[in-house]
């Protein structure tokens, strides 16, 4: 084993000094003899832990006692508008409600998962505004397949 030439600890093999963290590649160093070159060098402040686990801990978090509402009125109307999108899957107008429906049904099941009023009121508004785009849709596609009927 290597001694190291700065702080005169065994190296235990490796390429740098695990003492000082000198490396021990660009000073080599007779294996028996240790002469300091400099014994007032300082040492690292390398601190341990008195506890061997306190590397391992978490700091606590104090736990919410928020507890979110029920998102069953946006389920209801997100699924009505899913039903209505899947009549009317042959138009452009049906698949692109349909997707907004969909994801207004998969935002309304994270509201239960919210860890606070601000999260679930975002979800909330995401959930409504994707139900009111697919409704605005939906008009808009039985508008115009109405006007064409009356048109015929």
């Amino acid at each position: 084993m290597a001694i190291c030439k700065f702080c005169g600890q065994e190296s235990g093999g490796t390429k740098f000094c695990q003492n000082c963290g000198a490396n021990l590649d660009d000073y080599p160093m007779n294996q028996t003899s240790v002469p300091m070159m400099n014994s007032s060098i300082p040492q690292p402040p390398f601190t341990t832990p008195q506890d061997p686990n306190a590397m391992n801990q978490t700091w606590n978090q104090p736990q919410s006692t928020y507890t979110p509402g029920s998102c069953a009125d946006l389920q209801k109307k997100s699924t009505i508008v899913l039903a209505i999108s899947i009549v009317l899957i042959c138009t452009v107008f049906g698949i692109i409600s349909l997707i907004l429906s969909a994801n207004a049904l998969s935002i309304c099941g994270k509201i239960p998962q919210a860890k606070s009023q601000e999260e679930e009121e975002n979800y909330r508004d995401t959930a409504t505004n994707y139900i009111r785009i697919a409704s605005g849709i939906l008009v808009a596609a039985f508008g115009i397949i109405l006007l064409y009927a009356r048109v015929r």
